[in-house]
């Protein structure tokens, strides 16, 4: 329905699930948006059934794993900024603002998007 578990619609309707609460029509209507590749119908459809104590305790699981990741994704992105920073002002002094990479590859991880950079 949903094509990550990490996105901005699928963890509210988690979270409602998570928190013992029936999902209802208007929370569909509330956090649906056109990108989503199902209709409103099959959404709400998917959020019905029986959630034992076990489901949610692994999509509580998932949920921290989740956030683990995008931490360490954060620490990450910080370090290759900071390692990156002398590099920076060395072509700012030569007059580039920018380093000029042959080959980008594009990454989505959960909400965020950014580009990995291969040198020449």
């Amino acid at each position: 329905m949903v094509s990550s578990t990490s996105g901005v619609t699928a963890t509210k309707l988690i979270d409602k699930l998570c928190d013992g609460k029936i999902v209802t029509r208007e929370d569909i209507d509330e956090v649906y948006h056109r990108k989503l590749q199902c209709s409103k119908d099959d959404l709400y459809e998917a959020c019905q059934g029986i959630i034992t104590d076990h489901h949610i305790f692994l999509l509580q699981a998932i949920k921290r794993d989740i956030e683990s990741t995008e931490s360490i994704i954060s620490e990450l992105s910080s370090r290759i900024k900071e390692s990156l920073s002398e590099y920076e002002n060395a072509t700012e002094a030569e007059g580039h603002t920018r380093f000029k990479y042959k080959n980008r590859r594009r990454f989505n991880s959960g909400d965020r998007l950014g580009y990995v950079c291969f040198p020449h």
